[in-house]
């Protein structure tokens, strides 16, 4: 075998874990259109998964939310879904913090 870089559709990739990111769009897609048929706006969504009432969000709180919203495939083995939740998470969080504030969790769903 050939390495993915020498096949002709290389250049359709830009990092080795593009696959990665294309999972992370896709949940971010699946909240979308779960806050949508729910009629939440992301400011909303971000209260209903801050049950610390602190003003973030930690991946704990990420990763129940979501489940709690019904966002989570059905048959989605719990690894899985905790990896693309932490994808998810390591997305919106800016500058690598270890939480995501209602200005970044906003600013991803737009």
């Amino acid at each position: 075998h050939r390495p993915w870089q020498k096949c002709a559709v290389a250049k359709v990739f830009q990092k080795t874990d593009e696959f990665e990111d294309w999972g992370t769009k896709a949940l971010l897609l699946r909240l979308r259109w779960t806050l949508a048929a729910a009629q939440l706006w992301p400011a909303d969504a971000f209260r209903l998964l801050d049950v610390g009432n602190n003003g973030c969000l930690q991946r704990k709180d990420l990763i129940s939310g979501l489940e709690r919203l019904g966002v989570r495939s059905e048959g989605l083995s719990q690894e899985r879904w905790t990896r693309q939740v932490e994808n998810l998470f390591r997305w919106m969080a800016q500058d690598h913090r270890e939480v995501i504030f209602l200005e970044e969790f906003r600013a991803a769903l737009e």
